[in-house]
């Protein structure tokens, strides 16, 4: 049966084309579950990534909503310190007010009166040491 090529030739490319087949397959295969491993990673990270960026974007929000609700009680406690001062001192006491603010420190009467120490920074967010904010005095 071997002595005849005739019959042995077909039967070695049948053998030699299925290891062919085989082999491409399996590679294929293999890097089709490689590919679908390695997506399924880069699905995986960009859905953490969205979801904390979603958590931080909240963060912000409420840390903007606590500055702003913040500022509105010291806009309030200023209107009212300089609703109910006497008439005479109104003009004062909206000074003190601006003079609280952070924008308003190097302005030269609030920088006059933070050197003067005339009872600046009375709002809420003064340091124990009575400076605006902990603030050093320009």
């Amino acid at each position: 049966m071997f002595r005849d090529p005739r019959k042995w030739i077909p039967l070695a490319l049948m053998i030699g084309g299925a290891l062919i087949a085989l082999t491409v397959g399996t590679t294929l295969m293999v890097q089709h579950w490689r590919n679908g491993a390695i997506q399924a990673k880069v699905n995986t990270g960009q859905a953490q990534a969205g979801t904390e960026a979603g958590v931080q974007t909240i963060r912000i929000e409420q840390d903007a909503a606590r500055s702003r609700a913040a500022i509105d009680i010291t806009v309030k406690d200023e209107q009212d310190g300089i609703w109910k001062a006497p008439a005479g001192d109104s003009n004062d006491d909206a000074l003190r007010a601006a003079c609280s603010m952070r924008s308003y420190y190097s302005v030269g009467r609030c920088a006059a009166m933070l050197q003067a120490g005339a009872g600046v920074g009375t709002a809420g967010g003064d340091a124990p040491d009575g400076t605006p904010d902990g603030r050093e005095a320009p």
